[in-house]
């Protein structure tokens, strides 16, 4: 019996977890966001939602190879996991896009610098650069949040930034 149980909370991890990353994958984002979305002591609390995305990928991957790449994605992946508070949910979206969901107070300012940190860190280590565009977007939690919305929000302004950054790698 307790093989059977340990078994199925493997099963239920690999179905949640994304296994490069050790984030939720999206279909366990969505369920989790809806817990936290209809969670009452949740609804009125600031929400930030904070969009990585890792810079250069495909350089690091026709330089380096893909090996190198699957590592700067996990870097970046445990950088935002370890910038943001325990009760965030922190997601693989896309290939190199991680997504943060933070429904309390936090310091925006002090988890971007944290993952930047993070990353400068691992690139002294690997030998070669680590880094993420970060975008974000602070609202209000409520039961009628469009999700994709939100999102969208955090995606744009990771954009803006990304474009920002290589402006000025181009200078």
């Amino acid at each position: 019996m307790q093989y059977q149980q340990y078994l199925l909370a493997k099963v239920e991890k690999m179905y949640k977890v994304d296994s490069l990353t050790g984030l939720l994958n999206r279909l366990a984002f969505h369920e989790a966001y809806e817990k936290m979305r209809l969670d009452p002591e949740k609804t009125g609390a600031p929400l930030t939602v904070i969009m990585a995305d890792l810079d250069h990928l495909k350089k690091i991957n026709d330089t380096l190879g893909h090996e190198a790449g699957d590592k700067a994605i996990a870097t970046v992946a445990a950088a935002l996991k370890a910038s943001c508070p325990e009760n965030s949910l922190c997601v693989r979206f896309g290939g190199d896009e991680m997504l943060a969901f933070i429904a309390d107070q936090c310091d925006t300012d002090e988890i971007l610098n944290k993952i930047k940190t993070i990353c400068e860190e691992k690139s002294n280590e690997f030998g070669y650069r680590v880094s993420a565009s970060c975008g974000e977007y602070v609202t209000v939690l409520t039961p009628q949040m469009n999700v994709d919305e939100v999102i969208k929000r955090a995606d744009e302004q990771m954009y803006v930034i990304k474009r920002e950054s290589r402006l000025e790698e181009s200078e």
